[in-house]
Parts: C-alpha cells; structure tokens; sequence
C-alpha cells in the first residue's frame, strides 16, 4: 500500500513538474490592449485603451510599480532596445507617447498621422515605423531624437509590420488595399508594392529560409513571400480567418491561429506544406513563440483560456484558465514567465512555466555548449552560457582579438536554467562586420553579425 502511495505521489510530482500554470492574476486598467517587456529592466508594460494609461509591473514580483497617463486610446508598443525607450501608440489622439525605461518618465510625445495602430523598432537603423491607419500612411521616426523623419504614403489602412534582415527591408501589410508595401530600411524609399489577398492582417519572417508569411483575414489564405526577390512563392488555406502568425526557430515551423475555425495550423518552413492543424479552444486571437522553452502559447479569444503547444511534437501540453477575452501575449525570458492581456476583464494573467518544462522542451544546452542572440545585432549581444571559463573574447573574420571582456564585469540575467547563465556583451566601439565569440580558450566559436546604423557608436 505505501509503494502504492509513493509511485502515485511520484506521478503527481512528475506531472507538476511537467505543467504550466497560473502564477497570478494583476489588475490593470480598462480594456488591456497591448503587452511590452522590456528585457533590460525587467518590466511589463500593459497599455490600456480604455483608461487612457499604461500599467508598469515588476518582472521579479509581479507587482504594479506605476500608471502612467498617456494619450487617448494607447493600443500598440513597441521597444527600443538601443536607447531603452518604449513607445505608445495612441489611436484617438493621434500621438505616439515615448517613455524612459529606466525611471518610467514620459520623455516627450511625438505627433504622427491619424490612428496609429502598429509601432515597429528597427534597431539596425535606430528608426520607428508607425503605421497611420486613417491617412493611409507610414511616419518614419529617429530613435535618438524621437522626432519624425519622414512620412511615407502606402496602401489602406496599414495595420502590421516584419522586418527582413538578410535584406534590410520593411514590410507593411495594408488591410483593405489587399497588398504589402516593401520599404528600404536605409533610405526609406518604397521598393516594391506586392498584390497578396483580401485582408491581410499579420506578418511574420523566416530567418531559416528567408521568407515572408501574409495572414490574409478576408479569404482564409496565407501568402509566401519569397525575401530576396519580393515574389509571391505560393498561396495555402490554413483555416478559416487566419489571424495571427508565429514563427518557430528552432524547428522551422511557422503557426496559423484561425479565428473561426478554432485551431492553429502547423506549416513546414521549407516545403511550405500543412503539417497538422490543432484545435484549441474558441476564437484563437494571439499566439506566441517561446524559444526558450520551445512552446507556442495560444490566446482564445472567446473561451478565456491559453493553449500550451509542445513545438516539438505539436502536442497540446495543457490549456490554462485567464481571464474574459485575452487577446495579447508577452514572454519573460529571465523569469520563464507569459503574460496575458485580458480585454474585458481589465487583468493580466502570469503563467509560470518551471523546470520539468524548461528541461523537456527547451533548447537545451549540451555539457559544454553555449548560444549567441540576438544575432544580427547592433549595440549588444547575449550569451547563454554553460561553460565554466570566465572570459568572452570576439574575434574578426582575420582571427584578430577585437575585443574582450570578463565575465564578472557584467551582472548575470536571471536565466531559466540552473545550469547555465545569462550575460549581457556590449558591442561599444565595435564596427559592423561578420565576428566570433569565444568563451574562455574552448574551441567552440559562434558567428556574429554586428550591424550599426550611423547614429551608433
């Protein structure tokens, strides 16, 4: 009878380990309409559009640590990771609110076109895009002087944007002219204008195959762009009213949330064929990758819950209660947490995912193994890291020592493994280029791409 007890104790321990979790809920403000986390301060930003403020939570406690007023009806943010700014759109007023992460301080508010409803950060070129869904146009805006450059017409009512790094271009996809305008990132000239289908509404990349996906609301189609030479590749049918897009990594997957069909299609990266579709639970609005812990999260619209997908297997791991109509998803990387923005209940739900999920689905790191992101980069890159050595040494293309730091210079993040830490390498002073990281005097190397845009140092 104890053997009995303690092998059912055991497998309810296992399974603990193996579920995600509600951790809490937080109260916010009215309508929650986007979530931000700014990765260097360990903060939430929660924009609230019917309040007219944004609510900043502690990413370590979970706790409210100000509100901030802003403009009328905040509904998109975005991040500048390279001065620290998070920048609001606000859609009534016509403004965009710029805030210090540091202290929380509004640093000044920037006038763009009328109804500003998607923000993208391009951190090669330190520029903001916004996307004016009234004026049918783009304000391009500088990342220093967060003052507006220039301003560009495109198709009806932009709503959405991706980035090709490979070749440096913008895409925006305009909802009711049913194309995308493709943007020169350095000179912010219009390069070409590709005709896709009714309604398309959400973009994502393919850094594995350098592809461009378009989820196309009206007719149920995605569209496969190829990056190099802005043709269409093909057209598939995910679902009915594909919404959101998300892009797998490490397995070259890329997932479709269907609106109305209540599931979420898996699509092959290179053959661009159906793998699976997996119901989830009602109106899936949102759904976010997790390349820490290789899981895609699925915000359900109309049954208040979120599925947890094993990237691997495409399995359904768990689906966890939130709160009424949760309609946006962020991921904090240092304390393996995703936040849920609840729309009318005016929450945010903290799912907890722990160890025996870091360890099952993650990209683990090997005995002596270590990761390089973001990468390209610009002002600074991350190491994931197990190695014992304390030295990062980066090399050029030639072997030549460019620059080296000691470990302890830098505080460690806190990382979602025990075994391994995070550290933070400042790339000041370092010219763009092709570049090798090295820990310590171990063989292994990492290949880096630094590329700095001319307001960089």
């Amino acid at each position: 009878m104890s053997k009995l007890f303690l092998s059912i104790s055991c497998l309810i321990f296992y399974i603990s380990l193996s579920a995600q979790y509600l951790e809490t809920t937080i109260s916010v403000g009215l309508y929650p309409r986007a979530l931000l986390y700014n990765p260097i301060n360990n903060k939430l930003y929660c924009a609230n559009w019917g309040s007219h403020n944004i609510s900043v939570i502690d990413g370590e406690n979970n706790q409210l640590i100000t509100i901030l007023e802003v403009d009328s009806n905040p509904t998109a943010l975005t991040y500048n990771s390279n001065n620290n700014k998070i920048y609001c759109a606000n859609e009534k007023s016509n403004t965009i609110s710029v805030i210090d992460g540091e202290n929380n301080q509004l640093i000044t508010t920037i006038c763009v076109g009328i109804k500003p409803i998607a923000l993208f950060f391009n951190p090669m070129t330190n520029c903001l895009y916004c996307a004016n869904a009234g004026t049918n146009n783009i304000s391009i805006i500088d990342g220093n002087k967060d003052i507006v450059i220039t301003t560009i017409d495109v198709g009806y009512f932009p709503n959405d944007f991706t980035y090709n790094p490979a070749n440096n271009k913008i895409y925006c996809a305009n909802l009711d002219s049913e194309n995308i305008t493709v943007i020169d990132a350095v000179t912010h000239q219009i390069r070409i204008i590709i005709p896709v289908r009714v309604a398309p509404c959400d973009l994502v990349y393919n850094s594995h195959n350098n592809k461009i996906y378009c989820a196309n609301w009206g007719n149920s189609s995605v569209t496969i762009i190829n990056g190099e030479t802005d043709s269409i590749i093909t057209n598939i049918y995910p679902g009915w009213c594909p919404w959101s897009l998300a892009y797998d990594s490490i397995n070259n997957k890329i997932y479709s949330a269907n609106f109305f069909s209540d599931n979420v299609t898996v699509i092959d990266g290179v053959s661009n064929q159906i793998l699976q579709i997996i119901p989830v639970g009602a109106r899936p609005k949102n759904i976010l990758y997790d390349d820490v812990n290789n899981l895609l999260y699925c915000a359900n619209y109309g049954s208040g819950n979120v599925t947890v997908i094993n990237c691997m297997s495409n399995q359904i791991i768990s689906m966890i209660d939130v709160g009424s109509q949760p309609v946006c998803l962020a991921l904090n990387k240092q304390y393996n947490r995703i936040y849920v923005a609840n729309f009318t209940s005016g929450t945010v739900s903290v799912i907890k995912g722990n160890i025996g999920v870091n360890e099952s689905n993650r990209k683990i790191l090997k005995f002596k193994d270590f990761e390089v992101y973001p990468n390209p980069t610009n002002n600074y890159f991350m190491i994931h890291s197990n190695f014992e050595a304390d030295e990062i040494k980066l090399y050029d293309v030639n072997g030549k020592l460019i620059k080296k730091e000691k470990m302890q210079n830098y505080a460690p993040y806190r990382s979602y493994s025990q075994e391994a830490k995070v550290i933070r390498f400042s790339l000041s002073g370092v010219k763009s280029g092709v570049y090798f990281v090295q820990i310590g005097n171990e063989r292994i190397k990492r290949k880096l791409v630094v590329r700095k845009s001319l307001n960089d140092k």
